[in-house]
C-alpha cells in the first residue's frame, strides 16, 4: 500500500474482504461499543452513519497481525523488525 490515507487503507481491506460496512444508524452512545465488541476479533467496520456524529466511524482496523502489517506495507514476518527500527529512529 503505497498512499498511506485512511481512505486507501480501507478500499484495500474492503478489496479482500476484510471490511464489514454498516449502513444502518448506530447509537454512539450504546451501540457502537457494542458492535466494535462483538467484531473484536474479526474483520475490521466500518459505520457510515453514527446518531449524533457527521462522520463515519471504523474500528478494528489494526486489531491482528496482518492488518498491522498491511497498514505500514511489510510483511508479518517483518513486523517487529520494521517496528522497533521505527520506534529506535523516532525523532
Amino acid at each position: 500500500m503505497a498512499d498511506q490515507s485512511m481512505r486507501s487503507y480501507l478500499d484495500d481491506l474492503s478489496a479482500v474482504g476484510e471490511l464489514i460496512e454498516v449502513g444502518s444508524p448506530v447509537d454512539a452512545r450504546f451501540e457502537l461499543a457494542s458492535v466494535l465488541a462483538l467484531l473484536d476479533r474479526g474483520p475490521a467496520v466500518r459505520m457510515t452513519t453514527v446518531d449524533g456524529s457527521p462522520h463515519p466511524v471504523v474500528g478494528n482496523v489494526l486489531n491482528s497481525r496482518e492488518r498491522l502489517a498491511r497498514a505500514i506495507g511489510a510483511e508479518v514476518r517483518d513486523l517487529l523488525p520494521r517496528l522497533a527500527a521505527a520506534i529506535a529512529d523516532r525523532r
